[in-house]
């Protein structure tokens, strides 16, 4: 049986059971806490059954969107609090609550996760964590404990903290808190607790423009992607700067349209946020060459990247070439200068491969800084997929 189909026949009784425990006392590992000395925001109870925590929320003051996709939702949503919000949505893919186009302060996944199933788990992680605002608290509880009946009738699922701490690490999320607490009725069952936070460091912006953009009823956005798009230069590339004063700044003009494409390309072709002046797909001001950029990642969009006339945005290097790299390695080789992966810091005895630190499947980019070398066996192994910091040895930090 599926876990939507039996809180679909169970949801009566199962109502009175959720609401015959107190919220604070649920929540009493993390919530004290947290929630003390934080100013109600928007908050989003993802699973949220009966309602029963987001009422709870609601009434310390956040407005809560409530997630649900069984037919649970029903008594719900008939005894809801004023500001609970109730939607029919589910994990991975949250599409409605995606639409929305809101972020959220908190997220709230409680007795939940044990219901995704694997192979959803690290897409529905990265899709939360998509919709925190900088600051914001992700808090997931996992149920631990066997019960081979209750987990067959449920759609249970194996579940555990390390692949959830696996998840935040790739999303660079920061761990809060972590803590395990007996189930008040079965002993076999305890619930472990971890809170995460989205690091706020300076970078959020977008959320805030999103707000902006989507409910404000001015047209003129693209001032504020212009704002963006000279922030995000000096930021990352205060090099290009041709002459400053105390009152200027000068920066080639191309820079700065390049910079407003690759911030503007994500708004409109992959959030779909709405735009003005209105025209087909409501981005009037939008023509072809710019839809032709859906193709391409943020990184084709960088300074010294070549344009020509065929495909705009085509990589110069549009062959993989490693060429003058192996023949230096070789030259170094020859002259008695050990080699090293940069990987794995083995020593290169024989077959000398030549690898893209940043994979060309991912970026086409044969600049020489790309370009160092490794073992056959690491690199065949690698393939297309990005190394982990923890897989760089110190060594190669420290000698570069």
């Amino acid at each position: 049986m599926s876990s939507t189909s039996y809180y679909n026949q169970n949801q009566d009784e199962l109502f009175k059971q959720y609401h015959s425990h107190d919220p604070a006392t649920v929540h009493r590992a993390w919530a004290p806490r947290f929630l003390k000395d934080r100013k109600p925001g928007f908050a989003c109870d993802i699973g949220a059954g009966s309602g029963r925590d987001a009422n709870w929320l609601a009434a310390q003051g956040w407005e809560v969107v409530a997630v649900e996709p069984s037919e649970f939702r029903e008594p719900g949503e008939r005894h809801a609090h004023p500001r609970v919000t109730w939607l029919d949505d589910a994990l991975p893919e949250l599409r409605k609550l995606r639409a929305l186009g809101r972020h959220f302060d908190l997220i709230l996944l409680c007795a939940v996760w044990m219901h995704v199933p694997q192979s959803a788990r690290e897409r529905a992680f990265r899709i939360l964590t998509e919709l925190l605002n900088p600051s914001g608290l992700l808090v997931i509880n996992l149920r631990l404990g066997r019960d081979e009946e209750e987990n067959r009738s449920r759609g249970f699922h194996p579940i555990s903290a390390d692949e959830l701490l696996g998840y935040a690490r790739d999303r660079a999320i920061s761990l809060k808190f972590r803590d395990k607490l007996p189930d008040r009725r079965r002993g076999h069952i305890e619930w472990e607790w971890l809170v995460f936070e989205m690091p706020d460091d300076g970078t959020g912006s977008l959320p805030l423009l999103r707000h902006i953009i989507v409910n404000d009823d001015k047209s003129s956005t693209y001032k504020l992607g212009l704002l963006r798009a000279l922030v995000r230069l000096a930021e990352t590339a205060p090099g290009l700067v041709i002459d400053h004063t105390s009152e200027y700044v000068e920066v080639p003009f191309g820079a700065v349209g390049l910079f407003w494409l690759s911030l503007y390309r994500p708004l409109v072709l992959v959030h779909e946020l709405p735009q003005r002046p209105y025209g087909p797909g409501g981005m009037g001001w939008a023509k072809e060459a710019f839809y032709q950029l859906v193709d391409f990642s943020r990184f084709d969009l960088r300074p010294g990247a070549r344009f020509e006339h065929d495909r705009a945005f085509e990589w110069l290097d549009d062959r993989r070439n490693t060429a003058a790299a192996h023949f230096r390695a070789l030259e170094l080789k020859d002259e008695g200068i050990p080699l090293a992966c940069v990987w794995s810091a083995k020593r290169i005895k024989s077959a000398l491969h030549i690898d893209h630190c940043f994979p060309w499947a991912r970026w086409r980019n044969n600049d020489l800084w790309n370009l160092l070398p490794a073992t056959d066996a690491t690199n065949l192994n690698k393939r297309g997929r990005l190394r982990q910091d923890q897989q760089i040895p110190e060594w190669s930090w420290q000698s570069t």
